[in-house]
Order: C-alpha cells, then structure tokens, then sequence
C-alpha cells in the first residue's frame, strides 16, 4: 500500500467509473465524485490499491481527482465487467 501510478484503459462516463492498469500489473475500479473525470490514456498517481474514497494527481492533466476506489487488485476482465 503505497504511491502508484496507472493508466486508464476503459471508461464508462454514463457510471462515472473507469479501469486503471496499475504499474504492478493489477487492474482498479474507481469511480469520480465530481466533474469530468479522467480520460482514456490519463496516467493516475496515488493510493491504488486500497478501496474508498482517496485524492489521485492527474498527471496528464496536471489536476488532482477525487475518486472512489471501488476494486482493487483485480483482472482486467473482472475489472471491465464491474465498471460495465
């Protein structure tokens, strides 16, 4: 449990929820509390690999995201499927 950083590899807007690939090679659900959330390919930084609510830096837009980590740890067939 510590800093990371991952990519989003899908969206689902309608949700508000998106699949992350994290950099050790498990995938995350997160869902954004506010605004636009993040887009295809944003590279995230922060907790991610611990469920609830945590600050993430978008560093690919240079702006911090409130999101909600609903899975952590998961396949990303698993990951698509609860972010569906």
């Amino acid at each position: 449990m510590g800093q990371a950083r991952g990519t989003v590899l899908a969206l689902n807007r309608r949700r508000h929820l998106a699949v992350v690939g994290v950099d050790s090679g498990a995938y995350s659900v997160l869902g954004w509390l506010r605004g636009a959330g993040p887009d295809f390919n944003d590279v995230l930084r922060g907790i991610l690999d611990l469920p609830g609510s945590q600050d993430l830096y978008n560093e690919t837009r240079c702006e911090w995201l409130t999101v909600e980590l609903r899975r952590c740890g998961c396949s990303f067939a698993d990951a698509v499927r609860d972010a569906d």
